[in-house]
């Protein structure tokens, strides 16, 4: 579909098993199945568990890089922080210059106390050297090799985290340096998180559903007492000051509802701050967003009573252990790289002509499969052609019951000289692939197509009341 998609799915809130594994399965779904880029923000690089995930894993950590090298994974720049290196080492000098009590990242396992893994990372992030990490994990493991019984299972739990922290930071330094793997900053002023709690709040106060109007009673008290505050018109436009106060009120459906709210303003508001980001709605449309804005809050409300995200957020410092099951990101590279150019990042409207251009991506994976069975059937042809000729030759030149040595040697000879001048053809052709790689290609195509049709579907939301022939959208 060759679109520029922000989900809502990767947001830090969805942080448990089940939470985890509908974010995995979006972003698969988005990249392999619909053929669009995913765009993160600095803050979903260091706090969504959902994708988190997949780096975690040692087997699937080299395919997210790959994603990002071909730009079905990007990052978004957003104002005078340019790179998820910066962005990194901003936050920990700002750990650094106030309270070490001072929230730092809820997906990465580093506790804004622990001040000498705080300033490794902060070394190896500035002077672009990972292998500060490195030689920690490697110190650990000698700890390890000379460890008691008892002393192992923390020593090992510490190894991988270290492991992991060093694959992260690897990651971290490959997109800043990465051309694709970058969204350009969007370059106009924007809605910030206030206009968006505003409208929720007004909208909100005329519902018929009593827990959303204890909620945005809540959400009012709270914008009241901000405003009150020296510094409010930094303090209102951040999504943690409104939660640290909502924390504050008893714990009811209200406050849950509140969160959820907030937790929804907030995603908008990154949203739209993301240059050519293909929206659900017309942005500017404030009716329209409304209507999203109901049909998600519905939603998320679901998805909190089914355990896909919970209330509270931490600081951690072990890294999870809870088991995901993880798409085939294998096939998300394939289908990816083979397929699709970068995105047309115009900012249209994400449902609009979606059945005809997921028809189109369809048909290109079939494309791919057909085109592979055509290039096996080439390859099968000459085989095939070459033992017809050397066995025409045999019976022209050795006309005979039996060959002797020579002649045998002399077919032999032929035969893989024949050969050799194919493979010669070949290496010079590159647009021709390996001979055993037109094999592995039919086998990853089939893989591929069944991946893709048994995965879950209708992970991302979309938009179901879109029309294509309403032009209000």
């Amino acid at each position: 579909m060759n679109k520029l998609v922000y989900l809502f799915e990767l947001d830090s809130v969805c942080n448990t098993r089940e939470g985890i594994e509908a974010g995995q399965q979006a972003m698969f779904e988005e990249i392999a199945q619909n053929g669009n880029s995913v765009v993160l923000s600095f803050n979903q690089l260091t706090d969504s568990c959902a994708f988190m995930a997949a780096v975690k894993d040692k087997r699937t950590y080299p395919y997210i890089l790959e994603l990002f090298r071909v730009g079905a994974i990007k990052v978004s720049h957003y104002g005078k922080i340019r790179t998820p290196s910066q962005y990194l080492q901003n936050a920990i000098e700002k750990c650094k210059q106030n309270d070490e009590s001072v929230f730092l990242f809820s997906a990465l396992p580093i506790k804004s106390s622990d001040k000498e893994l705080r300033e490794k990372i902060h070394s190896a992030l500035r002077y672009s050297d990972p292998a500060i990490l490195t030689e920690m994990v490697e110190e650990k493991q000698r700890q390890l090799d000379n460890s008691l019984s008892e002393q192992r299972q923390s020593l090992q739990a510490e190894i991988a985290k270290l492991d992991f922290l060093d694959r992260y930071v690897r990651m971290i330094l490959l997109l800043s340096t990465e051309k694709l793997s970058g969204n350009k900053p969007i370059g106009v002023k924007t809605n910030p998180f206030s206009w968006y709690m505003n409208q929720a709040i007004q909208h909100c106060s005329h519902s018929k559903d009593t827990i959303i109007v204890e909620a945005v009673g809540l959400l009012d008290e709270i914008r009241r007492e901000i405003s009150d505050e020296p510094d409010s018109d930094s303090l209102i436009n951040n999504r943690s000051d409104w939660l640290t106060k909502l924390y504050k009120r008893e714990n009811c459906e209200a406050v849950l509802m509140g969160k959820a709210i907030i937790d929804l303003c907030y995603n908008y508001t990154v949203e739209e701050s993301i240059c050519g980001v293909s929206r659900h709605f017309d942005g500017k449309n404030p009716k329209k967003l409304l209507e999203d804005f109901d049909k998600r809050l519905k939603k998320y409300w679901a998805d909190f009573k089914n355990g896909l995200h919970i209330l509270d957020e931490c600081d951690n410092s072990s890294l999870s252990e809870q088991t995901v099951k993880l798409p085939h990101w294998a096939t998300a590279v394939r289908l990816y790289s083979a397929h699709t150019v970068q995105p047309s990042a115009d900012g249209s409207i994400y449902e609009k002509n979606y059945k005809r251009e997921k028809a189109l991506w369809k048909l290109k994976i079939v494309r791919k499969l057909f085109k592979t069975l055509g290039l096996s059937c080439i390859y099968i042809v000459v085989l095939v052609a070459i033992d017809l000729i050397m066995g025409v030759f045999q019976d022209i030149l050795f006309n005979s019951d039996g060959m002797s040595l020579l002649q045998a040697l002399m077919v032999s000879g032929l035969s893989s000289l024949m050969f050799g001048v194919i493979g010669s053809i070949i290496a010079l052709a590159p647009w021709l692939p390996d001979f055993l790689d037109v094999f592995r290609s039919i086998f990853n195509c089939f893989v591929d197509a069944i991946i893709t049709k048994l995965a879950p579907h209708g992970k991302a939301y979309r938009n179901t009341e879109f029309r294509e022939n309403n032009d209000e959208y």
